[in-house]
């Protein structure tokens, strides 16, 4: 990644954490990291990991794709992946329930798509 991206990625999420009324230090708390790396985030010093891409994303209600300036919609429910926006949208389920809930969508899903191909080739 350049460092012209780098710079807006760090803009955007420090934008949305003003927004969302966060200190450095509350966010890298919700994160558990240290509140340098949130700054190196915020000056596009370093990228932050893909998972913790994702907790900013579910933090801000915003898409990964628009933190990492694929995209200038922070919430395009169209680009937001479908794991994004269950975990989103499910949060007052445990973090167990959520798997046990996405594997049995994952299943039927399958499943769905089996039937339909099936069903093509008759």
């Amino acid at each position: 990644m350049d460092q012209e991206r780098k710079n807006l990625m760090g803009k955007r999420i420090r934008d949305e954490r003003l927004k969302a009324g966060m200190s450095q230090d509350l966010l890298a708390e919700k994160l558990e990291m240290k509140r340098a790396n949130v700054a190196n985030y915020e000056a596009g010093r370093t990228v932050p990991p893909s998972n913790v891409l994702l907790d900013m994303s579910l933090i801000f209600d915003v898409t990964t794709d628009y933190l990492l300036c694929k995209t200038d919609e922070p919430n395009d429910n169209k680009s937001m992946p479908f794991k994004t926006w269950f975990r989103k949208d499910n949060d007052d389920l445990t973090k167990e329930e959520q798997d046990e809930f996405m594997e049995e969508l994952e299943d039927y899903m399958e499943y769905r798509k089996q039937r339909i191909l099936k069903s093509r080739r008759k």
